[in-house]
């Protein structure tokens, strides 16, 4: 089969979505945040007081961890794009239960040789009630 890196990214955003407990864009963002705004609160305490401005300094340390952080988001952002997308109609629903059944089994681990092969034909077979060509 010829390799695709646009398609392998796609299924790694996928995984990076499950592996982070399928959250959405903004609670991300909150959760980026919020151990931005720990992390500089421990700073802030834990100096002996060379910082003038503490919100400002908060303010600072978000927009860094937002920065550091961007390509995750916006990967999550895909994500939630694409399910929304597909939750519209019947056929995208069987979609997502094609992806969630082949690409969010196992998303600590990388797969192994011929395993997305297996888990098509389990799909098909077990859960979607179509060949193998379809699930595809």
């Amino acid at each position: 089969m010829k390799k695709d890196n646009i398609k392998d990214y796609a299924i790694d955003a996928f995984r990076f979505y499950v592996r982070k407990g399928r959250p959405t864009y903004e609670g991300l963002m909150d959760e980026i945040i919020k151990q931005a705004d720990q992390e500089a609160k421990q700073e802030i305490v834990g100096s002996s007081g060379g910082i003038a401005k503490p919100t400002e300094y908060a303010v600072f340390r978000r927009e860094q961890a937002l920065q550091m952080h961007e390509a995750e988001l916006l990967d999550i952002l895909a994500v939630n794009k694409v399910i929304t997308m597909l939750n519209i109609n019947e056929t995208g629903k069987r979609i997502m239960d094609a992806l969630e059944a082949i690409y969010f089994v196992h998303p600590f681990r990388d797969f192994e040789r011929g395993e997305i092969s297996c888990l098509v034909i389990k799909a098909g077979q077990e859960k979607l009630f179509c060949s193998e060509k379809t699930v595809y």
